[in-house]
């Protein structure tokens, strides 16, 4: 497993780079609404691309020592189907709770630790005597960090610790058999992801962020007709992206030359929550070249002000008000 998580972060920095989310998207990350299209192959091949060197340096280390308890527990073979059986679960709680762009085995490893928390409840005694206690404390300081730290994807973690600790129970220990207790946990993990699927693909469908996405894969692909109906449900929806999706649209009706749309978009976008500095250069180019000049130097000077280091800004002030920044 670590040997394919290196090679593929090799691979991912040598085709553009692991930080790069087009790179990561082109290479199987986890995308929501490729999956929804049919690419659920990705809920797989995202746990083996990591995004940075940090990102797969500690991920590593726990598949290393993690791992090795685990494996020497359950034997190879028990865990391999744990560690992709909790990857997926991780990977599609990630999908079900989580619209932005993800990758990384911490669904996995996080199973690995359902697997030690399945032995322990099959042999308290030896789990309390032996790794319990430092167990239990690393999986509390992880999941406490993780509600802490917005980049820090918890579906995935609190998904693949469930899926792992199901599968221990599916696969049991070596030299045990427990058909009573194997055959409803594959039946439980089998509802567990069936469940995740349908919840995933309504959750997403009626989210804003969801929509924004595909909006702004439409636009990539030049369907800005699309993008103006998609943008249009999506400000129906709640949520707080008002102001993105109205820079988007007035993007698009750009693009189809509805100037006027264009403008009320971008004028309602900056009165939304959470502004974008784009949108009032965007609007600040409109009314330049509508002949509203002091308009213009309005939106420019707010532009500016909230990104002063972009060139392009600095520019247009320059332009339109004659004067250095």
């Amino acid at each position: 497993m670590i040997v394919i998580n290196v090679l593929m972060y090799i691979f991912l920095e040598l085709s553009g780079g692991s930080s790069s989310i087009d790179t990561l998207i082109e290479l199987g990350a986890k995308y929501n609404p490729d999956i929804i299209n049919g690419e659920w192959w990705r809920i797989i091949s995202s746990m083996f691309l990591h995004i940075g060197f940090l990102h797969l340096a500690m991920n590593m280390l726990a598949i290393f020592y993690v791992g090795t308890a685990v494996e020497r527990i359950y034997g190879g073979t028990r865990f391999l189907i744990i560690y992709f059986l909790a990857g997926i679960g991780g990977g599609l709680a990630s999908f079900a709770f989580t619209t932005s762009v993800s990758a990384g085995a911490s669904g996995a490893i996080f199973g690995l630790f359902g697997a030690l928390l399945f032995f322990g409840l099959i042999y308290k005694r030896i789990f309390l005597q032996t790794i319990g206690q430092n167990i239990l404390f690393i999986l509390l300081i992880n999941i406490v960090f993780g509600f802490l730290v917005a980049q820090i994807d918890m579906g995935a973690h609190l998904g693949g610790l469930l899926a792992g600790f199901i599968a221990s129970a599916v696969v049991h220990l070596p030299q045990k058999r427990a058909y009573k207790l194997q055959i409803p946990a594959f039946l439980l993990y089998l509802l567990f992801i069936a469940g995740l699927i349908t919840f995933g693909i309504a959750n997403n469908v009626n989210s804003q962020s969801y929509q924004l996405m595909q909006m702004e894969q439409l636009l990539a692909d030049e369907k800005y007709e699309e993008a103006v109906d998609i943008a249009t449900r999506a400000l129906d929806m709640e949520g707080d992206l008002e102001a993105p999706i109205l820079f988007q649209r007035s993007y698009a009706y750009i693009e189809l030359t509805e100037i006027d749309r264009a403008i009320t978009d971008l004028e309602q976008s900056i009165q939304s929550k959470n502004p974008l500095p784009e949108a009032y250069y965007n609007l600040a180019l409109l009314y330049f070249n509508d002949g509203r000049i002091e308009e213009a130097r309005e939106m420019i000077s707010n532009a500016f002000e909230m990104e002063p280091e972009v060139e392009a800004y600095k520019s247009l002030y320059e332009e339109i008000t004659g004067e250095s920044p």
